[in-house]
């Protein structure tokens, strides 16, 4: 089954049962969208008079200690500022299309929709899953087979620590913004599921997500039984 037909049927009054089917969490993006606006706005309260008060007269100054003061000052309440709007701005667009955002386990594949972007991996072409800045409700922590895939993410401005481990993923803490992403073996690129929590919680997608590429790998291990056997 093609991504489109799946999408259809994740879209219908009566999906199969045997789906996993999250469409975007307004009310968690909406809360979000409202948070980091006030943290922007608290933001913008502090750097600008803080510009007023620093520029120029901090960088004029003959004190190179004093200029490098103001100046991470200045970026801090920067990214504070802009990076708080800028979220809470993607976070209203996201809103605004929130009808386009979807993700579809079915027993074979996986299906991520976002507006003007429909991404499908077979179960099994699933690789390198990893759980990024973000606690498994366990807590256990797990070293298994394969080095854990390292990726670049330009998250959330908060940072967790905690890395989660899956089966033929290694598992270590590190630190990072959260995301939930994985390496799509027929391209070797990196899919990124999710960055918060707007679908669902990003542990119990990681742990349905493993265990379904865990059953699908066994259900076709014991179809080539007969034929390598033949």
């Amino acid at each position: 089954m093609d991504a489109t037909s799946i999408l259809e049927q994740a879209r219908s009054d009566r999906p199969p049962s045997e789906w996993n089917i999250w469409p975007l969490r307004r009310d968690f993006v909406r809360v979000s969208a409202i948070k980091w606006a006030a943290l922007g706005v608290v933001g913008l309260a502090m750097f600008i008079p803080v510009v007023i008060l620093t520029v120029p007269s901090d960088f004029e100054s003959g004190d190179s200690s004093v200029r490098l003061f103001a100046m991470v000052l200045l970026i801090l309440l920067a990214t504070v500022a802009f990076g708080g709007v800028g979220i809470a701005l993607h976070d209203v667009w996201r809103l605004t299309h929130a009808k386009d955002y979807w993700l579809i386990i079915t027993p074979e594949t996986f299906v991520k929709a976002s507006p003007g972007r429909v991404t499908a991996t077979p179960l099994e072409d699933i690789g390198g899953l990893t759980l990024k800045g973000v606690a498994l409700p366990s807590g256990e922590n797990t070293s298994l087979d394969a080095p854990m895939v390292q990726f670049p993410m330009t998250g959330r401005l908060i940072e967790f620590a905690n890395v989660a481990g899956i089966r033929n993923v290694t598992h270590k803490k590190a630190r990072g913004n959260p995301s939930l992403a994985y390496r799509d073996a027929r391209t070797n690129k990196v899919v990124v599921i999710c960055a918060d929590d707007s679908y669902e919680r990003m542990s119990a997608v990681y742990e349905l997500l493993r265990e379904r590429c865990a059953t699908r790998e066994d259900q076709l291990r014991r179809a080539s039984y007969p034929s390598s056997r033949a």
